[in-house]
């Protein structure tokens, strides 16, 4: 798509299969080096892969949520830096009723300026 579509932006979200978060590792080292060079040949940033726990960005319960979670956001590197949060829902309700075998993850992002 990137080749067909030179100027447009892109964004890839989904279940990529591994962490990314560098705290907890799930998936092999191979794959991630794979991932990593596609995401920069592909001019993509992984913008929910940082470990934000470093940086205080979430309580402490969505740290852990994210840390383990392998489903992940990439936007094109003109965009990345528009995200204003990053958040993540547990994949069990209030009432603790299972929905998912993954935590949710998404981003808001505010206006270019």
């Amino acid at each position: 798509m990137r080749r067909k579509f030179p100027t447009y932006g892109l964004c890839i979200s989904g279940d990529l299969n591994q962490t990314r978060t560098g705290r907890l590792w799930y998936g092999s080292k191979w794959g991630r080096a794979l991932l990593d060079l596609a995401l920069e040949e592909s001019n993509l940033v992984g913008v929910t892969q940082a470990d934000f726990s470093a940086a205080q960005r979430l309580s402490e319960e969505d740290r852990a949520l994210l840390a383990q979670c392998i489903d992940h956001i990439c936007l094109d590197r003109r965009w990345s830096g528009w995200v204003i949060k990053v958040g993540v829902w547990s994949n069990h309700t209030a009432a603790g009723e299972y929905l998912s075998d993954h935590s949710g993850v998404f981003i808001d992002l505010g206006a270019q300026k």
